[in-house]
């Protein structure tokens, strides 16, 4: 084998370096620069796209911030409102609670004046029926006797 002859070590080293040495020259010369142009780009795109998202991330937070602001005052706007609803509400109450009771003792003074006025109606009925229920009584009586003094008398 011709290739384990020590007698071509030397011519078989010598292309050995010499084609190594071009293929390093041409991969180093034309393609290392391109792969270094596009890792710059890349890494220029990289540090732009975090750049950006950076930016992104910051007017989120503003946004958030913002939101949040709104969200408080919209709160404190809700427990106003619903504090001067209740206000409200408590005060119409108070003043229709107020016109009924007001009502209620018109209407009970009303009441008062019919019953007694029943009252003293029934009170003089009762003495007229009293009275003609006692004369009723005491000729009932008187008749009876009458009948007994006549069943003796006969």
């Amino acid at each position: 084998m011709p290739q384990l002859d020590i007698s071509t070590y030397f011519n078989q080293l010598f292309w050995l370096i010499i084609s190594f040495s071009a293929l390093y020259y041409f991969i180093a010369g034309y393609f290392l620069p391109g792969i270094g142009g596009i890792m710059l780009k890349r890494e220029d795109k990289i540090k732009a796209d975090i750049a950006e998202a950076d930016g992104f991330f910051n007017e989120y937070k503003t946004i958030k911030r913002e939101m949040e602001n709104l969200m408080a005052k919209s709160r404190e706007r809700a427990l106003a409102l619903r504090e001067e609803s209740a206000l409200r509400s408590k005060q119409f109450l108070d003043k229709k609670l107020y016109d009924l009771e007001h009502q209620m003792v018109i209407d009970m003074k009303e009441q008062d004046k019919r019953l007694d006025a029943v009252r003293l109606n029934f009170r003089k009925e009762v003495g007229e029926i009293s009275n003609q229920l006692s004369t009723e009584i005491y000729q009932a009586i008187l008749s009876s006797y009458q009948q007994k003094a006549n069943s003796k008398v006969n």
